[in-house]
């Protein structure tokens, strides 16, 4: 059973791959309106 430590390193990088993919789009859209 995975301990509460590692659980919230995964609940962190799931976030920050979140807030990767929301900044790429970001950057894709200004692109095309650019």
């Amino acid at each position: 059973m995975p301990t509460l430590e590692s659980l919230q390193r995964q609940i962190a990088t799931a976030q920050d791959l979140q807030l990767v993919v929301k900044t790429v789009k970001q950057e894709k859209l200004t692109e095309l309106y650019l």
